[in-house]
């Protein structure tokens, strides 16, 4: 079991292109790939722990997309989906 964990992680932190990142229950943020740096700009560090939410436009998240995506994340084990979403901001540039 523990070789295809291991696959899996380097699979997982290999991904610089795609964002893969998992939340927990509560829609925490759990892990965060390189990908995920790159396309929403917050760190590692600075997201984990952090609302899931954060991600999306406040139009999804008062549709309720949010937690619509997070139930089909707890009842089919993944979610994916192609919308707008919103990068960490980082001031004036």
């Amino acid at each position: 079991m523990l070789e295809g964990e291991e696959r899996h992680r380097l699979l997982v932190e290999s991904a610089k292109d795609y964002a893969i990142f998992m939340l927990d229950p509560d829609g925490r943020v759990l892990s965060w790939n390189e990908g995920a740096e790159r396309v929403f700009g917050y760190e590692e560090e600075e997201i984990l722990g952090e609302d899931g939410s954060v991600l999306f436009t406040p139009e999804d998240v008062r549709s309720g997309a949010a937690e619509r995506e997070l139930g089909e994340a707890i009842s089919e084990g993944c979610a994916e989906d192609e919308r707008w979403h919103l990068r960490a901001f980082w001031g004036w540039l």
